[in-house]
């Protein structure tokens, strides 16, 4: 059963408030997915933030790493 994770999802992972990667080997990670509507989001939120390089590292750290 494929899953897509939304934006929230993927924000509280990068927070550090959900062990996504946990949930990604439980459901297998061919069956998890993220639009490009939340690769937009979390590129467009990481830009507008405090600190847009150290986000921009977090972001792409965290996707690869989970995917």
């Amino acid at each position: 059963m494929p899953y897509l994770l939304d934006t929230n999802i993927c924000v509280f992972f990068l927070r550090g408030k959900l062990k996504l990667d946990e949930l990604i080997k439980e459901k297998g990670r061919e069956n998890c997915y993220i639009s490009e509507i939340t690769v937009v989001e979390l590129r467009y939120g990481a830009e507008n933030s405090d600190n847009p390089i150290k986000s921009h590292k977090a972001v792409d750290f965290k996707y690869e790493s989970a995917f």
